[in-house]
């Protein structure tokens, strides 16, 4: 299922709610003697507090994955970060559990495509074993489609055996693009 990502924004009442709070502020600040600039301090956190809140990108880190990052990924949490780069990508996706996932980590549904997606972090090129195991994977999992993903590149024999057997192969390239049209 695709993530949607929300802007953090504040509500109207949330927007009431820090300027009533600042308006009492204010008054306790005159009423009792409290110096100004203890005020002018709560103030300013008040402000800062707003505009954390409104989203506009202060103290903000991206949440789009960035390539070196998915680089440095254990092999499971790798297979769920293309997941969930292919639902970004308009995809139903789930990820199959470890064992017994027959060279499948990801089936991957758009239209009537079913896709059995092998996903690879590597640091060399993928050799045609990855080809051969997702090819092997679409009929167990009922797909009509195979594909290897990888943040690596592919090796001449398993370029060679996915053009023989219709697999798409995505490599680092492509990785990137999809992180770009996903983000």
């Amino acid at each position: 299922m695709a993530r949607r990502r929300h802007r953090r924004s504040i509500s109207g009442c949330h927007r009431l709610g820090v300027v009533l709070v600042g308006v009492v502020v204010l008054k306790l600040a005159n009423s009792t003697a409290i110096p100004l600039l203890a005020g002018v301090a709560v103030l300013v956190v008040l402000l800062v507090l707003f505009a954390a809140l409104n989203g506009d990108g202060a103290g903000k880190t991206s949440r789009k994955p960035q390539l070196e990052a998915l680089d440095r990924l254990g092999g499971h949490a790798f297979e769920q970060a293309v997941a969930d780069v292919m639902a970004g990508l308009g995809y139903r996706t789930k990820v199959t559990p470890g064992s017994g996932d027959m060279g499948v980590d990801v089936i991957a549904c758009r239209g009537s495509r079913r896709i059995a997606v092998q996903v690879k972090r590597y640091s060399s090129p993928v050799g045609r074993r990855a080809v051969a195991d997702a090819v092997a994977g679409m009929a167990p999992h009922r797909c009509n489609e195979a594909m290897v993903v990888t943040n690596s590149t592919f090796s001449p024999a398993a370029v060679h055996l996915a053009q023989l057997h219709g697999c798409t192969l995505i490599d680092r390239t492509g990785l990137a693009a999809w992180l770009r049209q996903a983000g």
